[in-house]
């Protein structure tokens, strides 16, 4: 099984594009972690929360070519 580490308090969970995506904070890091086509993904960063919010709306964002 897996296990994933973080402060009991501070959690929240992002719905996109039909998968959730589970939101801690452990010590100074935001950690996401979710599952897509059984697929585990795990995302660990330091940033302000606004920033991360944008940054896992980008994942599911096409980028257009110049």
């Amino acid at each position: 099984g897996r296990k994933y580490y973080k402060d009991e308090t501070i959690w929240d969970s992002y719905e996109k594009n039909g998968v959730t995506h589970t939101i801690v904070k452990n010590k100074e890091l935001w950690v996401v972690f979710w599952s897509k086509d059984n697929v585990d993904f795990y995302l660990s960063i330091d940033c302000q929360e606004d920033i991360l919010y944008e940054i896992l709306g980008s994942i599911y964002n096409a980028v257009e070519a110049d």
